[in-house]
């Protein structure tokens, strides 16, 4: 029986080959973009994943109360790491890190040889929390000296040549201007590309905490600052009872309410945006974005091949009239056509298999990523699963449509409309222009986003400046370096600063000012003379530093959004004490954003320090090419031994909105898809329709309809459908829109024409479609469609 079903099968198939590969195409199309979309949402839920410890590793965060809203940070003090296990038995280890970017290129030496490396400063115990494969050394000893170093296999092939020589060597590495050697404990084998933390090399925090003159003991003058802490709970440890035991204890230091709370490390990845002290979003925005593309674009394509499906039903209505007059059953017809859904879904699964191969390259560049199809279990879980559940679910209304047709009439060459078919057909055709004027809705409202923040002034004047790190003899003696490369032709201003304008972390600060205090989340900028001016930061009362370190001495500016928090009136000149030091405010700035536009404006201060690590040069416009040229040999001739290398500081700023380029990029490719498949919908009834009116269309030629009657006559499938998915989606995609937008600080405000433009392209394209299949059967000669009679 099953070989006659086949036999069956491949006869009709091979007969009709134009709804065979139609149908073919476009589930082949959904179900490489299916694939390809499924393998980016595993990869990026399997992101810090992969530690041994992931069910107990969380990360500390602290909900921090100002101006009556709730700001959450992933910032801690620089002693919590060493202080929680020995305070709490539920804590079986904790460490406390440098944030992973603030130091992406420090400057290490060994043999000679000069490369520049991304380092992190952790806690002792950081390779016991975190499983990142060691080549060589033990995960409990290679942070426990403050002489020890632990580096990539690619860095210490790149200085060594080859991991194994590289153990028991020294390097030499400058941070600021100050210059250190430390001893290879230790090799880290290639990091796992689930990992959202990278590094050259990892130094002991210890270290770093001799070099900022940290205390040793947790105190109220340390108990807060812009550090990361990790710490792994014991077994059967409730994070939700440790919280309360943990902010008690914090709030202890300064007599303050403080609110810290455990997340886990590994949702970190995918919900980092935090609303009022609550989880708002993140990655896993745009994760559940993407699975349900997928699933809507796979259901797109079942309804074609529903549609298709039933269209081609009169080339088979002899075959089942015949076969239900001797006697066929309609399940034995029923579990035939099954069989030919599944065979087109699992030829369509294997070509679309093919297609997903052949474009994963171009999709890891879009979404940066190296990803692997065939790697991992789901992919084989998913193979078998997507034609045979595909198969079942799309063919099921074409199998019970067709088996059900009765023999008289079919045997008659006569194809019945009921109004529960009808209504089926007009339902899916609905849900398809539903589905497809929501995905354009979202991608026009994301470009429009992405373009608002790439075009929005930041504060400050972010192009044709470039930055670089303070290494070697600029290091060492900054104020000399900017003062002598201003002699570079193109060179019109300098300065130098701690970190950069795209990473400045804050940290909550005591500040009393006329009278009152305030607690404040303050973003600190040390900086030299020439910051303000160099970045084209307006002033808006008072002057710059001097440069003059007398005059300096004591000093600092404020941004108006810290004016505005201190509540202070003419401030030029007032005293301050932040913290426990007293400072006197010379100049007042306007506000600007140190931050992506997702984050509102933080209050700031200036203070002048000569200690940094990143130099910002503003070069002339229209001379960059011979500026550059100039000063590259200006440089490296004034710091011998170390390459010139430098970003522009709008590329820098640019890269915080990566994600968002990524996500519209693969949002435009596969609303893309979708129109596609909707179109091809589209073509399908139309051909559904015109099979059946065939021959009204042929008495409507001969007595003199144009082409735009029969167009006009066929518009009448869709007009009803189109005009309810527009009253359906419309305010779908009117919520979807403002409360996306609402997730930024600063956003493009929600217009109608952002609905209205995807929907005049829904109707053009559906137009567009149905006037293709319409002149298709208009062009056929009228006698063919009359031959019957």
């Amino acid at each position: 029986m099953l070989k006659t079903w086949m036999q069956t099968a491949f006869r009709y198939l091979s007969k009709n080959p134009r709804f065979t590969w139609l149908n073919v195409a476009g589930l082949s199309v959904a179900m490489a973009a299916v694939l390809l979309i499924s393998r980016w949402v595993i990869a990026e839920y399997e992101t810090d994943r992969f530690h041994a410890k992931q069910g107990r590793l969380y990360q500390v965060m602290e909900n921090r109360t100002q101006e009556g809203s709730i700001a959450t940070a992933a910032e801690t003090s620089p002693l919590l790491g060493e202080t929680l296990p020995a305070q709490f038995p539920e804590v079986e280890m904790a460490v406390t890190t440098t944030p992973e970017n603030w130091f992406p290129k420090v400057a290490v030496t060994a043999a000679d040889k000069p490369v520049r490396a991304a380092a992190i400063f952790a806690g002792k115990d950081y390779f016991r929390i975190f499983s990142y494969p060691m080549l060589t050394g033990q995960p409990s000893q290679v942070l426990a000296d403050k002489q020890s170093i632990v580096i990539s296999r690619k860095l210490a092939t790149s200085l060594f040549g080859s991991p194994t020589a590289a153990i028991g060597k020294t390097i030499s590495w400058q941070l600021m201007n100050l210059q250190r050697t430390s001893i290879v404990s230790g090799i880290s084998d290639e990091i796992p590309a689930a990992s959202s933390i990278h590094f050259d090399m990892v130094l002991p925090f210890a270290v770093f905490r001799d070099i900022m003159q940290i205390p040793q003991t947790l105190d109220g003058s340390n108990a807060a600052g812009p550090f990361h802490t990790y710490l792994a709970l014991r077994p059967g440890t409730n994070p939700a009872a440790f919280n309360k035991k943990l902010s008690t204890w914090i709030s202890s230091f300064n007599n303050q309410p403080r609110d810290l709370f455990l997340t886990s490390y590994a949702d970190n990845y995918l919900y980092s945006l935090y609303e009022n002290g609550r989880p708002s979003g993140g990655r896993i925005t745009y994760i559940k974005l993407f699975a349900w593309i997928a699933i809507l674009i796979l259901v797109i394509a079942g309804i074609n091949f529903m549609n298709l499906t039933t269209a081609g039903a009169s080339r088979r209505m002899k075959e089942i009239g015949v076969r239900k007059a001797m006697g066929a059953a309609r399940a034995s017809l029923v579990r035939q056509f099954l069989l030919e859904s599944i065979g087109i879904a699992t030829l369509s699964a294997l070509t679309g298999l093919l297609l997903a191969v052949l474009l994963l390259p171009y999709f890891n560049q879009v979404t940066g990523k190296e990803m692997h199809l065939l790697q991992g279990t789901y992919i084989w879980l998913l193979l078998p699963a997507l034609p045979l559940v595909t198969g079942l679910l799309a063919g099921c209304y074409p199998a019970c449509y067709l088996s059900g047709l009765k023999p008289v009439t079919v045997l008659k060459g006569k194809l019945p409309v009921n109004l529960q078919e009808l209504f089926a057909r007009k339902g899916l055709l609905t849900f398809q222009f539903t589905i497809s004027l929501i995905l354009l809705c979202a991608v026009l409202v994301l470009y429009r986003q992405l373009h608002y923040l790439q075009k929005t002034s930041p504060g400050f004047d972010k192009d044709q400046v470039i930055t670089f790190e303070a290494e070697g003899r600029i290091a060492t003696n900054i104020p000399a370096y900017l003062e002598a490369v201003k002699q570079v032709p193109g060179i019109t201003q300098s300065a130098a600063m701690v970190g950069n304008m795209t990473s400045m972390h804050s940290a909550e600060v005591k500040i009393s000012a006329e009278g009152r205090e305030h607690r404040l989340l303050l973003s600190n900028v040390n900086a030299t003379k020439g910051l303000v001016e160099t970045l084209g930061i307006p002033m808006l009362a008072g002057t710059s530093f001097t440069g003059n370190a007398a005059a300096d001495s004591g000093k600092v500016m404020l941004n108006k959004a810290a004016v505005v928090a201190l509540q202070l009136q003419d401030p030029v000149g007032k005293l301050i004490k932040i913290g426990d030091q007293q400072r006197r405010i010379i100049g007042i700035t306007e506000n600007f954003h140190s931050q992506s536009l997702h984050e509102p404006i933080q209050p700031t201060v200036f203070q002048v320090d000569d200690l940094v690590q990143t130099v910002l040069l503003r070069l002339n416009a229209g001379q960059e090419t011979l500026t550059l040229a100039a000063l590259k040999t200006f440089t490296e001739k004034y710091n011998p031994g170390f390459a010139f290398e430098y970003r522009f500081l709008d590329d820098t700023y640019q890269a915080q909105y990566a994600t968002e380029q990524q996500v519209a990029r693969i949002s435009a490719c596969f609303a893309v898809v979708a129109l596609s498949l909707c179109c091809l919908g589209i073509f399908g009834l139309t051909a559904y329709s015109a099979q059946l009116r065939r021959k009204e269309i042929g008495i409507r030629k001969v007595l003199g309809a144009s082409m735009m009657d029969i167009v006009w006559l066929f518009s009448g499938d869709f007009k009803i459908s189109l005009l309810l998915s527009l009253s359906i989606a419309i305010p779908i995609a009117w919520w979807g829109m403002n409360k996306w937008l609402a997730g930024y600080a600063y956003h493009i405000p929600a217009a109608g024409i952002l609905i209205a433009i995807p929907a005049i392209i829904l109707v053009l394209l559906v137009a567009g479609a149905m006037l293709l299949q319409t002149i298709h059967a208009w062009k056929s000669a009228a006698v063919q469609h009359l031959r019957a009679e």
